[in-house]
């Protein structure tokens, strides 16, 4: 009966009375189940399955009435008052989690439903049952606290690997943009041993951290430490989910080396990945982001256009010095670096490192970020492994200055973004960064001492650079000659 038409009242009556007549739990099973196919808005099928709920002590009848009072009338005072007593009242879990799961699928912001649930969440010593009321209390009650709260407990305190799962499964619904639920599944990620927790948390991060850059590190570490396939399918989808455009040209530098290198082959993750950021990027982003500097800004020339492409020509001609303009901020590295090839003196001689900081994962702690600037760069890899700490990278820029006997290296830190979204450099990072020696400038408005500065509202910011580079690579050629 359940495929007549919804609605219609003589079938409706029929199940009714059957529901009255019948003892065949299976009878009663199918009339139960019909009645939530046909009888939306019907009163009379709506109190019989209230009566089932009331009074059945058959869990898979009343289970049955509940689903099938929801389908009729999610948010019927009665429906919800049935559920809200039941979940009260019942004596087993299994019915109060039935009951939770239920108040779920209501019209959101029902006070009665959430205070129930929230009161559910006080009492009930079930782990599995205050994870469903948890579930249940944040789809009706988006970002509610008392939820959040409760699954983040179940997934630090539970030892029962099913909970933290469906915990975390959980907190990827209800915790979108929630710092706390973000480091929750973070922490997660980073400690679970079970494989299906570890793939839900990945997941669930997807899911509640666009934007996070905590969440982007973490699983873009994750990416070059996993082997499995579909773990790093799964990382590739999380990634998608998590990336804004800002983000974008990180990811494309942090995974160049697997299409650039012979001895690291690119997968199906590290493809889509870089696909998605090249359909989206600006091509002069993308380029600055897979070498490390953008697009060379070459000089004019009179050449006819059939001219333009030698074959013969190798290298790059500079006739005259080129007209340095500050006005773009994007073609800062480009002005110094045209700028300094039109001296012979230091375009055989100086070997600048450009570092944008704005591509920092972590603001406060980038040597991994600086390291991988430089390799881009065509700078030695460091022998000791990858400089992790500062303290490592000073190590390989020291053996790097003790070693480039024909060359002086020059690191140039600068925010690469326009002047209306500059941020300060992280002064922890720069007290740090003082610290270092050799030719090392920083383009901020921040003054820190032992650490040369220079102002990127200065109009003539590339000729001051210039003049220091020159200055300090007098310094340099003389401290090798004494």
């Amino acid at each position: 009966m359940g495929e007549i038409e919804p609605g219609n009242a003589d079938a409706i009556a029929a199940l009714v009375q059957l529901l009255k007549t019948s003892e065949d739990i299976f009878v009663r099973w199918i009339a139960v189940s019909s009645l939530g196919k046909i009888g939306k808005d019907s009163q009379e099928a709506i109190d019989a399955l209230v009566a089932i709920i009331k009074s059945s002590d058959r869990n898979l009848l009343r289970k049955e009435a509940i689903d099938s009072l929801v389908k009729i009338q999610s948010d019927h005072p009665v429906a919800i008052a049935a559920l809200v007593k039941l979940m009260q009242y019942a004596d087993d879990e299994d019915t109060r989690r039935e009951a939770a799961e239920s108040l779920s699928k209501i019209d959101p912001v029902n006070p009665e439903a959430i205070s129930a649930l929230s009161s559910l969440l006080r009492i009930s010593y079930d782990e599995f049952t205050c994870r469903q009321a948890a579930d249940s209390l944040g789809k009706i009650d988006p970002n509610n606290s008392e939820a959040i709260k409760t699954l983040i407990r179940l997934i630090h305190l539970s030892q029962d690997k099913d909970i933290r799962f469906l915990a975390a499964e959980s907190l990827g619904e209800v915790g979108k943009n929630n710092p706390a639920a973000i480091a929750t599944i973070i922490r997660l990620i980073q400690s679970s041993r079970d494989k299906d927790t570890f793939k839900q948390a990945i997941k669930s991060l997807g899911k509640i951290g666009r934007g996070n850059r905590d969440a982007i590190a973490t699983l873009l570490g994750l990416l070059g430490s996993i082997e499995d396939e579909t773990t790093r399918a799964q990382i590739a989808d999380s990634l998608l989910e998590l990336l804004q455009d800002r983000q974008m040209m990180p990811i494309v530098s942090a995974l160049r080396d697997s299409f650039l290198y012979k001895t690291a082959v690119p997968d199906i993750a590290s493809y889509k990945l870089i696909w998605y950021c090249a359909q989206r990027l600006p091509y002069s982003e993308f380029h600055q982001a897979w070498y490390f500097r953008p697009l060379p800004v070459e000089p004019e020339s009179n050449r006819q256009p059939d001219d333009l492409f030698d074959e013969n020509e190798i290298e790059l001609k500079v006739t005259e010095t080129p007209q340095i303009d500050n006005s773009n901020d994007s073609d800062f590295f480009s002005s110094l670096y045209q700028a300094i090839l039109a001296k012979p003196e230091l375009s055989h001689t100086v070997k600048p490192i450009y570092i944008d900081s704005s591509q920092f994962i972590d603001p406060d702690n980038p040597p991994i970020d600086i390291y991988d600037c430089m390799l881009a760069q065509n700078c030695p890899q460091f022998e000791y492994g990858v400089p992790d700490t500062m303290a490592k990278l000073r190590l390989y820029w020291n053996m790097l200055r003790r070693n480039g006997d024909a060359l002086s290296f020059v690191l140039i830190f600068y925010e690469n973004v326009a002047d209306t979204q500059r941020k300060d450099f992280s002064h922890e990072f720069l007290e740090v960064l003082s610290k270092f020696d050799g030719a090392i400038c920083v383009v901020s408005e921040q003054s820190i001492p032992k650490l040369k500065h220079f102002s990127p509202k200065d109009p003539q910011l590339v000729q001051a650079i210039l003049d220091w580079i020159q200055e300090q690579t007098q310094d340099i050629v003389a401290d090798k000659i004494s």
